[in-house]
């Protein structure tokens, strides 16, 4: 792998060429998505489309894979739009989520084919080791976590990473294997990793902004609060909104009414400024970070054999990191603030007024009949990759005719 040691080496990418970003998770993708959505005119001043108007391309990119999100897989005219977008002009575009690195073979092919070929990939890697708790708790926030963090990291830590390919932390933990299916794809030269570091906490963004050719510091936003910067949930919230979960499941409460109000109203608000007890983060167990730095090292060794660009240190994938006892007492407490804030959020969002009493929502209570939690599998009968793309072509065919 042909490693440069500082963004400045990055060539910017051609001005008419597409930088799709595709993850990893909990690699700093949230940031360079809010600060792309919040300057998303500033980028076009600059000759970068950020096409859409969310933060991120979730809903398109599970609109081309065929995933579910909330329950449904949104329609592939969805991708169609964003590539339309994209096609409007000349100017570089930049296309991001943290799932696409999850896709297999025909998938990866497909987002190239469909973007056109001057399509380049950016994948943003973080230590196995720092990924765990990072990931834990994200499924927490999202009412998929039940399982204590311990008794998690026994199932995910059983095997190394990519042996199943069973899980959605299965696929995004393979990290090795993700960089080696995009490098064949595009090819090393449209290939460029970047190695995510706590002691370089810029890294990432002078990365993007190098490749998008824009002046230094752009894609920094400073303001953002705990929910845009997603901030970790602490050791006792975390547990907090586990042992709900646990209550949730075992009620069968549909996720779709999970995230109106547990989700975007308890966790939102919680998130949203730094309350007693959050700076208590939660650390891998001892034995965790051993089995985990061994299995990174192994990918290190592995990523050494690809000839795509690396900004950053392959050795930080494998760097010490801190970590708890083994054995910890339950946690039994939680602040009172905390308890209110979550209780306040719950409220506002079942009111369909956010987490923050804001003004009501017209939409609210309005459900789709048998939404279920979050899967990411095809549900059966829907058309295949190749179908979808096929079908796409032809009615962009018949529209441009």
């Amino acid at each position: 792998m042909a490693s440069d040691s500082a963004p400045s080496a990055l060539r910017p990418i051609p001005s008419s060429a597409r930088l799709l970003h595709i993850g990893t998770m909990k690699s700093g993708t949230n940031s360079i998505q809010h600060a792309a959505k919040k300057k998303r005119k500033s980028l076009l001043e600059k000759g970068v489309r950020y096409p859409g108007r969310d933060v991120n391309h979730f809903t398109e990119a599970c609109a081309f894979m065929g995933l579910s999100r909330e329950g449904e897989v949104p329609p592939f005219d969805r991708w169609q739009e964003l590539v339309d977008e994209i096609n409007s002009d000349s100017r570089r575009a930049l296309i991001s989520h943290e799932w696409i690195c999850e896709a297999d073979d025909e998938q990866a092919r497909g987002f190239v084919e469909s973007l056109g070929e001057n399509t380049h990939v950016v994948i943003t890697l973080r230590p196995l080791s720092g990924m765990l708790g990072s990931y834990w708790q994200q499924m927490v926030k999202t009412g998929v976590a039940t399982l204590t963090f311990n008794d998690w990291l026994k199932k995910v830590l059983a095997a190394p990473p990519g042996t199943t390919q069973g899980s959605k932390f299965d696929k995004q933990s393979d990290q090795a294997n993700i960089v080696s299916r995009w490098e064949r794809v595009v090819g090393p030269d449209r290939l460029t990793v970047l190695i995510a570091d706590k002691k370089r906490p810029t890294l990432i963004s002078d990365a993007f902004e190098q490749l998008l050719a824009l002046p230094p510091g752009f894609l920094v936003v400073d303001d953002a609060d705990g929910t845009q910067s997603n901030r970790s949930l602490s050791v006792s919230e975390a547990e907090l909104f586990r042992r709900l979960n646990v209550i949730f499941k075992k009620h069968e409460v549909p996720w779709v009414e999970y995230a109106t109000a547990p989700r975007r109203g308890a966790v939102a608000r919680v998130l949203k400024d730094q309350l007693p007890g959050s700076d208590q983060k939660i650390q891998l167990p001892e034995w965790a970070a051993d089995v985990a730095n061994s299995y990174s090292e192994r990918m290190v060794t592995q990523l050494r054999e690809s000839a795509a660009t690396v900004v950053g240190d392959l050795d930080a994938l494998s760097a010490p990191v801190s970590t708890a006892p083994d054995s910890q007492d339950p946690i039994d407490t939680i602040s009172m603030d905390v308890a209110v804030e979550a209780i306040a959020g719950t409220v506002s969002a079942s009111l369909g007024r956010g987490p923050f009493f804001g003004k009501r929502n017209p939409n609210h209570g309005l459900r789709i009949a048998g939404q279920q939690s979050g899967a990411t599998s095809v549900p059966a009968g829907t058309p295949s990759l190749g179908q979808r793309v096929s079908d796409w072509g032809r009615r962009l065919a018949a529209k441009r005719g």
